[in-house]
């Protein structure tokens, strides 16, 4: 198993670094555990869009799950730039977390 810290600041990102963010791979699958507001340049480092298999988010703080729309928008054949978001897509690519958040 690798872990990759994507980012690790506060409830905000800097210049130079991300909020919380992490890249978990183990036996060919990833995992892309609270993407945050500046997780998606910073995985695109590790990894492309289409090889994250799940988005595990643990809450609904923007600092651990805004990166997770840019991550739809950016995997080709699910959402391709769209405006707005398909909710028969979103079974593509599963966001585990507590639902209401």
């Amino acid at each position: 198993m690798r872990l990759t810290v994507l980012g690790g600041c506060g409830a905000w990102p800097t210049a130079v670094r991300a909020c919380s963010g992490h890249l978990v791979e183990y036996d060919g699958f990833r995992l892309l555990v609270d993407p945050d507001y500046a997780t998606l340049p910073r995985l695109l480092r590790h990894a492309t869009v289409t090889a994250v298999g799940a988005v595990p988010i643990s809450h609904g703080h923007p600092d651990h799950c805004a990166g997770f729309d840019p991550l739809l928008r950016a995997r080709p054949g699910d959402l391709g730039h769209q405006r707005r978001v398909d909710p028969a897509r979103l079974e593509r690519l599963p966001r585990l977390g507590r639902t209401g958040e």
